[in-house]
């Protein structure tokens, strides 16, 4: 129940947009979404390290596939790399080690010491966060629907986490240490 009012929340943020998007790309990114969340549970499931061996895996075995990627997809690329300044690699750094690597190390830790459905309903703070840090960094207005639509979030993640749930309806939660 509280993931579903969190979702309500996520959605209120959002907004319906003007558009139909096209359903190919919609498909693609549920499609992106679940395979994410199927691979979050079997590295809970299989992982023997703490998260760190995994990330530097998944970093190396992914660098080539985006070199592909890249190379079959964009132009400009070496272009974009001989002219970019101080600040965008600076922005680079920052997204790799802080975004990238920081993000993904407090993201196994999680995983390491709580069970998936307690784990899980954090990733939609993204939506409240990337809408806080728009209005920050980019000087985007934030509607009153949004701020509604986040407290909505928040709500929702403390019913998941048993903030405001009376005793009666909590079963006992296995922590792993």
């Amino acid at each position: 129940i509280g993931t579903l009012i969190a979702i309500v929340g996520v959605v209120i943020i959002i907004g319906l947009p003007q558009e139909r998007p096209p359903l190919f790309p919609v498909l693609c990114i549920i499609a992106g979404g679940a395979f994410w969340a199927f691979g979050q549970v079997l590295i809970r499931k299989y992982s023997k390290d703490d998260g760190e061996l995994t990330l530097k895996a998944n970093a190396i075995l992914g660098v080539p596939q985006l070199l592909v990627a890249t190379w079959l997809l964009e132009q400009g690329q070496w272009q974009s790399i001989i002219s970019a300044t101080w600040i965008e690699w600076a922005t680079l750094a920052f997204v790799c080690i802080v975004g990238f690597y920081g993000g993904y190390l407090a993201w196994f830790a999680l995983l390491k010491r709580t069970t998936m459905d307690e784990a899980a309903p954090w990733i939609l703070l993204m939506t409240p966060i990337g809408l806080v840090a728009a209005v920050l960094i980019l000087g985007e207005r934030m509607t009153l629907v949004q701020i509604v639509g986040a407290l909505i979030l928040m709500a929702g993640l403390g019913i998941v986490n048993g903030i405001g749930v009376p005793r009666r309806f909590l079963q006992r939660r296995r922590v792993m240490l």
